[in-house]
């Protein structure tokens, strides 16, 4: 007589099961839209400096300006998404940007030519932009069960990429056809939607806040040091180099 060995497997959820939540996928519309608007800005605003100055140095400090903040700000900007009510800081930082954008704007609209009147707006944006990166994506475990997680940070990375395609692609077309006044006005627009989703859309479950006598510097230094005694991580990246 033999023994018959049964593996039972647990039941493997759908693959479209997470875009079967209302608050999930209002979100990923949302977001898309938004992140599209930033890419045709991204694109824009480097049209402008160029047309102003002539000069492609001016182009390459957009994306010094654009995106230093980030390396800067990057760790606390984490620390903030731990300790702080996500949405609320998602909500600032979008209203934040959505208020650089139409600072670029009425720039664009009022014949500013001074490069470096430009650069101010580019700069508290992507200041705001290394704020809501990482509340952006924890967020995402705020709205689905965990269950669901996995497939929705998939979702997320087809939105963002998704996005990085739309948005170069409909500022070629429009700055063709109608100028970056029209580009930069889309822009602004595309950050109304999130924002309102973000007003009233319903979390999974409430978002535990992390509670830290550390400063965040110093909790940034233990992280760190986690990284670098987890072998498990590090040979991960050895892998990867």
């Amino acid at each position: 007589m033999t023994d018959e060995v049964v593996s039972e497997q647990a039941p493997r959820r759908p693959r479209f099961a997470v875009m079967r939540r209302r608050s999930y996928v209002a979100f990923w519309l949302t977001a898309l839209i938004s992140n599209t608007g930033m890419w045709m800005s991204n694109l824009t605003v480097p049209v402008i400096l160029y047309a102003i100055t002539g000069s492609a140095v001016w182009v390459g400090a957009f994306t010094l300006f654009n995106f230093l903040p980030t390396i800067v700000l990057g760790p606390i900007a984490g620390v903030i998404a731990d300790r702080f009510d996500r949405r609320h800081v998602l909500l600032l930082s979008q209203i934040g940007m959505l208020a650089t954008s139409i600072g670029l704007l009425l720039m664009w609209r009022g014949g500013v030519d001074s490069p470096w009147l430009i650069m101010i707006p580019v700069l508290v944006n992507g200041a705001l932009s290394a704020v809501n990166t990482p509340a952006f994506l924890a967020f995402v475990h705020d709205l689905v069960p965990r269950e669901l997680l996995r497939s929705a940070v998939n979702y997320n990375s087809i939105q963002f990429n998704l996005a990085r395609a739309l948005g170069p692609v409909s500022a070629g077309f429009i700055l063709a056809t109608s100028g970056p006044g029209w580009a930069l006005a889309v822009n602004c627009l595309s950050f109304i939607p999130l924002i309102l989703v973000l007003i009233f859309v319903r979390l999974n479950e409430p978002q535990v806040l992390v509670k830290s006598a550390q400063r965040i510097l110093k909790q940034f230094g233990s992280a760190l040091r986690y990284i670098k005694g987890a072998s498990g991580i590090t040979s991960i990246a050895q892998l990867k180099d």
